[in-house]
This record gives C-alpha cells, structure tokens and sequence, in this order.
C-alpha cells in the first residue's frame, strides 16, 4: 500500500486515512498483522506521520478521540525515537519520529496507533449512544538510504 494515494490520485509518503471499510491490506515487512500503510523514512531524518481517523469518526458517530497515542508495536524489530506526539479531537493522529541511534538502512519499525473514541450520545431519534471505544492500527515504516 506504499506509497499511499491520496483524493487527488498524489502519493504521499507520510499520511494516511482510515477508511470506514478497511481493505485486507497483506502484512509488510514481516509484521503478524495488516497495516494500514508502508512508510519509508531516511536514515538521516526525523518526519511527521499522520493517521488520519476522520472518515471513520464520520460514519461512526458523530464520533470524535478524546486520546491517542503512537509506540512501536510488540515485537517489533527495531524501536525508533518518537520526538513528540499529537492529535485532533477531529480525528488526525501524528507523531514525529527518528531513526534514533544506532540504526541501520532496512530496520523496520512496527508501530501502533491506539485511539480512544469518545462515547457519543443520541441527539435524534434515529441516533444511537455508543460507549467510548479503543481502535489500534498499525503503520510499518522502513529506513532507507539518503
């Protein structure tokens, strides 16, 4: 799934969205389960990545996260430096990452994007209140040469 195509058909190397039906995306590089997204990163280079939650808070709700966090997966192969982290109530989860020290081109890192979804409440008829819920996605990202 690498690099990801955006609305507009441009591949963007650093962000993804959740759609509200997920395809079965095949596991990459060697992790146990499907990810969203194969990222690459330059041994050099500390870059923001972003999962973008917004589509699916859309038809789940009205739905917004009231926390997120990212951190590399269990049993990953290698653990990057996370420098910082952030998110919207609106749905877009980033973290800032770096190789770190000592790492090589090709380590892998696997990592988890856990997201709290706020409970929602029935405003219309129609609508259905829903207890908090807990998503977690994986990203793989990969160092390469540069």
């Amino acid at each position: 799934m690498y690099p990801y195509q955006m609305n507009d058909g441009q591949p963007d190397c650093r962000y993804v969205a959740l759609p509200v039906c997920e395809p079965d995306v095949g596991a990459a590089p060697g992790s146990p389960i499907n990810a969203l997204a194969l990222f690459e990163i330059r041994l050099r280079d500390s870059l923001d990545f972003t999962v973008d939650f917004s589509v699916w808070l859309g038809a789940n709700g009205p739905a917004q996260l009231s926390a997120a966090t990212w951190a590399a997966a269990s049993g990953s192969p290698k653990v990057p430096t996370i420098i910082g982290q952030a998110f919207s109530p609106a749905g877009r989860v980033t973290a800032v990452i770096s190789p770190g020290a000592g790492a090589a081109i090709g380590d892998t890192y696997w990592m988890d994007i856990t997201a709290t979804v706020a409970a929602t409440t029935a405003v219309n008829p129609n609508d259905v209140a829903l207890p908090a819920r807990t998503l977690t996605r994986r990203v793989n990202i990969i160092v390469v040469n540069g």
